[in-house]
């Protein structure tokens, strides 16, 4: 762990599920002083986990002010979700679960499923391909309504957030078979989500891992990796390895139309993971880099764990990176409060 760590004093720390693989990928404060807690779960109904459906399940904590249990609940069908690939391997999760608060007390979550049974309905392919799987709770975790939203191949989900008029816009990315480069959607559905509109950003090769979050001026930001340098991407500074990726930071209205963009590259491979707005009205982001020029410096081998803050047009202010001489990683930067770096 990094020097820093030890200026940290604990509260409190807790264990969560079961004899299985068990993940968390997001964790909101609620209402109540306590917290929700959402990521997979591959354990067949044992320790914490009850009502497993089979592969990889949704998997959604509720938790006091002190991390005690307030329950625990699986969802999902019998294949995988949150994952890159159909059938049963709970093991290769590498798609995120944005949860939100919402404003009725409940809680909504985008995530992927490959499932088309158990508490998922209408997917749109068999269990080899993905749909965008959208589910709104109540605030004890029961399913008020659920979505599956897809079109000819794999989409996925991967962060949602509320509009102004109820609704939400989700941000994924799709593709459209095999060898077709991924690009980012944005689907703005309604509180009982229904599509009001499907817009895709991106340029000739992969955009993928989309992060959105809505602005203090109602508006839409939207951080992503990216491997083009044209469409709707800006100037970026690609090796020649295909599958080294820059950070493309993007601003849209309600609409959808994009109001600003600006991509972060270096000549290596550079990927975002969150992205929060500060009191500035800026943007602070975090990720691994690779490189050690252009956008990015200060790297000391391999990934290093990186912030860079923009101030309110994407315009970059300071990058930082940490690490040693190996691989490091931080996955999620929150307003108050930082990954730890490992």
């Amino acid at each position: 762990m990094c020097e820093a760590a030890k200026d940290f004093i604990t509260d409190w720390k807790k264990s969560y599920g079961g004899n299985n693989i068990d993940r968390a990928y997001d964790i909101k404060k609620t209402t109540d002083g306590g917290y929700i807690v959402s990521g997979i779960t591959g354990t067949p109904n044992n320790g914490d986990v009850s009502g497993w459906h089979g592969a990889s399940d949704v998997w959604i904590l509720k938790l006091d002010p002190n991390g005690n249990k307030q329950w625990a609940k699986c969802y999902g069908g019998s294949y995988t979700e949150s994952g890159p690939t159909g059938g049963n391997f709970p093991g290769n999760q590498t798609n995120p679960i944005n949860i939100q608060l919402t404003p009725d007390g409940g809680y909504i979550f985008a995530t992927n499923s490959f499932s088309n049974n158990g508490d998922v309905t209408n997917h749109s392919n068999s269990f080899d391909f993905s749909d965008c799987w959208i589910v709104k709770l109540n605030s004890s975790g029961v399913i008020e309504w659920q979505k599956s939203i897809g079109y000819s191949y794999n989409e996925y989900a991967t962060s949602i957030v509320s509009t102004l008029d109820g609704g939400y816009i989700f941000a994924g990315y799709f593709d459209n078979g095999p060898v077709t480069p991924r690009d980012i959607m944005l689907v703005k559905i309604t509180n009982s989500g229904n599509i009001v509109w499907r817009k895709n950003y991106g340029g000739s090769k992969d955009e993928t891992y989309p992060q959105i979050i809505k602005t203090h001026d109602n508006a839409f930001v939207i951080a992503c990796n990216t491997t083009s340098n044209d469409g709707d991407v800006g100037s970026t500074h690609l090796d020649s390895v295909s599958w080294s990726r820059n950070i493309w930071l993007f601003k849209i209205n309600d609409t959808g139309r994009i109001v600003w963009q600006e991509v972060y590259s270096g000549s290596k491979d550079d990927q975002v993971y969150s992205i929060s707005e500060t009191n500035d009205n800026g943007f602070i982001l975090s990720g691994t880099s690779e490189s050690n020029n252009d956008d990015f410096n200060g790297n000391r081998g391999y990934n290093d764990y990186i912030i860079i803050k923009s101030n309110s047009i994407g315009k970059k202010e300071w990058q930082r990176s940490f690490g040693g001489s190996k691989y490091d990683y931080g996955k999620v930067l929150y307003k108050h409060m930082t990954a730890a770096i490992w």
